[in-house]
């Protein structure tokens, strides 16, 4: 599989095979995708894994100017893993290498390019009789030079922090529309309260900020990983600590409604050795 302009057909034994071009981007199919997580790690791997039911012909796809790369298989149940590696991060031109695995077993190495010029890439599902016949569907996730397109979703999560347990520090968030959200901390089971910070976050270069200072609070920044569903952020907060967190996405409710009978009563600090960076004090 090598998203190019001249695409080279790969055989590979059995059930599994990949190959490039064909196939139309304005057909849809009625299969819903199921069974399928993309998730970048900190180093920037991105991996694809899903598993296929024997239910009718399956393809993954991404999206080309030239029409669709596929990964496909036949009508046999399998779980695949594909890891792509970018080799070279920083160039206009980013060359991913890939390793397909099926049920563990490797079954295909390749490597496809992606150009920072032309935005993301799509990813889509088929489902159809035969490759030539198969009909395609989104399933929302895209990649780009700079990795996996990771989206953060409007409204409820939860915060953990990675270098203490769920004891000595958790929080939920509630991110609104306008920059606007809600937050509460519990540290050491004690918290000041509900408070309401402000969030951003850079799509483009995934870049997610958490300020509290409106409140007189902390301030945090850092780099994005992960996908939709489980937020890494690692960077720094403003007193210089390391920020190293992650938001586990709850619901997409726009109310703010942790569940408050898990953790322990209001109260104010004694002491301020243990606070939480975001109240800053």
């Amino acid at each position: 599989m090598k998203i190019s302009k001249y695409i080279i057909l790969l055989g590979f034994m059995l059930i599994f095979n990949a190959c490039g071009g064909g196939g139309s981007g304005s057909s849809q199919g009625n299969v819903e995708p199921e069974n399928i997580v993309f998730y970048e790690s900190e180093n920037r791997d991105i991996d694809i894994m899903w598993k296929k039911n024997a239910k009718s012909y399956r393809a993954l796809a991404i999206e080309d100017d030239s029409g669709y790369i596929k990964i496909f298989d036949s009508k046999e149940s399998s779980s695949f893993k594909i890891v792509c590696r970018p080799v070279n991060p920083k160039d206009d031109i980013v060359t991913y290498s890939y390793t397909v695995y099926q049920n563990n077993n490797i079954v295909e190495v390749g490597n496809f390019d992606i150009h920072r010029s032309k935005g993301a890439y799509e990813f889509v599902m088929g489902s159809g009789s035969s490759f030539a016949k198969a009909k395609f569907i989104s399933i929302g996730e895209k990649i780009s030079a700079n990795g996996l397109d990771i989206n953060i979703k409007y409204g409820q999560y939860k915060l953990l922090d990675k270098h203490r347990s769920f004891a000595q520090y958790h929080g939920y968030f509630l991110l609104h529309e306008n920059n606007k959200a809600k937050g509460i901390e519990f540290v050491n089971g004690k918290t000041r309260g509900e408070f309401s910070p402000i969030w951003k976050y850079s799509r483009n270069d995934k870049i997610f900020t958490l300020d509290n200072r409106v409140n007189n609070g902390g301030y945090g920044e850092g780099r994005v990983y992960g996908n939709g569903n489980n937020v890494n952020v690692k960077g720094k907060w403003s007193n210089g600590s390391r920020l190293d967190a992650k938001f586990e996405y709850i619901n997409d409710s726009r109310t703010f409604t942790y569940d408050k009978t898990k953790n322990n009563k209001k109260v104010f600090y004694d002491n301020r050795e243990n606070e939480s960076m975001l109240f800053g004090y």
